[in-house]
C-alpha cells in the first residue's frame, strides 16, 4: 500500500480476492493524491484500514464488499 500511494497520477485501484494478504491498510497524508475510485472486495484477511486526513484528496467513489473481517 505505501508504494502504491506514492504514484502522482494514479487515479483507480481495485483490490480483489486475495489480491493483498496484510491485515491492516494505511493511507498516509497526503498519500493517493490523483485517487479517484477505489474498490476493495474479497480480502478475508483484512481487519483495520486507517485512513489518514489528508489522504486520497480527490477520492469520488468507494466500494467495499465481502471483506468480513473489516
Amino acid at each position: 500500500m505505501e508504494s502504491l500511494e506514492k504514484l502522482p497520477q494514479l487515479q483507480y485501484l481495485a483490490f480483489d480476492i486475495e489480491s493483498c494478504r496484510g491485515k491492516h491498510f494505511i493511507c498516509h497524508e497526503w498519500g493517493f493524491p490523483q485517487l479517484r475510485h477505489l474498490r476493495i472486495s474479497d480480502l478475508f484477511s483484512l481487519r483495520s484500514w486507517r485512513v489518514e486526513k489528508g489522504a486520497m484528496p480527490n477520492l469520488s467513489s468507494l466500494q467495499i464488499s465481502r471483506c468480513q473481517m473489516l
